[in-house]
């Protein structure tokens, strides 16, 4: 019951603000769907309180992390979440009907489980399996869920209302994973401890680049915001598989916002804003 709870709470927190049903058109997504925020009092105080959280706990824990915890141990502990993830990879995968993508994540999952210890080595990327992403946002939009509003979770930061939902089920699929697992391995349930690991450890592959959203905008609510949906309209295209992404300013002057890829969809002006909100979402 406490793992349901867990995934649920992902959802439930930020559904009991409520606002006007509002809908306008923002220059900064090109798009053509329109940036749908009308939680965005809401929203604006939760990113504020997100960052005041980040840099009173999750900054100086990463930064700890960062320089105790070795090298090798951080390699170790991201492969074995990576793995972990790799089981709604595989899910969603199938959900979305890429079944030659869904063998190869179900190869990369048993070899990396098998050979891998657990994950922790990522013998299956030694092997040219690549890992892929999905999860069950994509999957929804892949189907034709509308992406519903913009929302901003506790720690976990940008959502819609349909990457959310896919949150809480991805989030309850990992949680009763890490519990198996650590009930197998340690005969106790470490799944609090384990999240909380998880979440240090994401943290700290973004000490790097934490610096990006003050020096990107004026206002870092709009950017995150902008950035964040069209890199998830992105995700659903499957956009991210294409190769071509600007990387220089030099080669985004003179034109009013980023060429789209297809459909629609825009590429992100900048690779390192891609890295960015790889890691964020």
């Amino acid at each position: 019951m406490r793992r349901l709870c867990t995934a649920l709470l992902v959802l439930l927190l930020p559904l009991t603000v409520t606002a006007g049903d509002t809908q306008v058109a923002d220059p900064g997504v090109a798009n053509d769907e329109a940036v749908w925020d009308p939680l965005e009092k809401y929203n604006r105080w939760m990113f504020g309180l997100n960052r005041q959280i980040d840099d009173i706990a999750l900054k100086p824990a990463a930064e700890k992390y960062r320089e105790y915890a070795p090298d090798l141990l951080k390699l170790g502990i991201r492969n074995f979440f990576s793995n972990i993830d790799d089981i709604g990879v595989l899910a969603n995968s199938t959900l979305q009907g890429k079944m030659d993508q869904a063998l190869d994540d179900s190869a990369r999952l048993a070899i990396n489980t098998l050979v891998g210890i657990g994950g922790v080595i990522d013998v299956a990327t030694m092997l040219d399996f690549e890992k892929s992403n999905e999860d069950f946002g994509q999957t929804f939009g892949y189907w034709g869920v509308p992406e519903g509003p913009y929302i901003v979770l506790p720690l976990l930061g940008p959502r819609t209302l349909r990457s959310a939902t896919g949150t809480a089920l991805d989030t309850w699929l990992q949680v009763e994973a890490l519990g198996a697992v650590s009930e197998a391995s340690a005969g106790q349930d470490l799944v609090t401890e384990l999240m909380a690991m998880k979440l240090i450890d994401e943290r700290e592959q973004l000490l790097a680049k934490s610096a990006l959203l003050d020096q990107a905008a004026l206002d870092p609510y709009t950017f995150t915001r902008d950035a964040y949906l069209a890199y998830r309209r992105c995700l659903v295209e499957d956009c991210d598989k294409i190769d071509y992404v600007p990387n220089t300013v030099e080669e985004n002057e003179g034109s009013s916002g980023a060429e789209p890829l297809s459909d629609g969809i825009p590429a992100l002006p900048r690779q390192d804003e891609i890295d960015l909100l790889d890691e964020l979402d």
